[in-house]
């Protein structure tokens, strides 16, 4: 029966010392590179974050300074107003009581 169906041959267990070694170097490596990829990848998190706090100041500033622009043209039209109707009561001042009379 040996012939038809042989025994498996033993196993040799080889202990490549060497390469055990570098199989941990290489494994502790890892981890390290683990560890430096969790922190940058916390320090990306962080920025966005302080990027997205920085976009919305940004926006409210925009929207603080459309306000202004506008509240500043309601300024100048009427400050315009109001330097014509000061004209226009200079010129009524400046009639005579005949002028006013007669309405010219």
């Amino acid at each position: 029966m040996d012939g038809k169906y042989p025994l498996p041959k033993p196993v040799e267990v080889i202990e490549d010392i060497e390469t055990i070694k570098e199989l941990a170097a290489t494994r502790k490596e890892l981890a390290d590179t683990r560890k430096i990829l969790i922190e940058k990848e916390e320090k990306i998190s962080e920025l966005q974050e302080q990027l997205l706090v920085a976009s919305r100041q940004i926006v409210q500033a925009e929207a603080m300074q459309l306000l202004v622009e506008d509240k500043k043209e309601q300024i100048q039209k009427e400050m315009e107003k109001s330097a014509k109707l000061q004209e226009e009561l200079n010129q009524e001042k400046a009639k005579t009581w005949i002028q006013k009379f007669f309405g010219k």
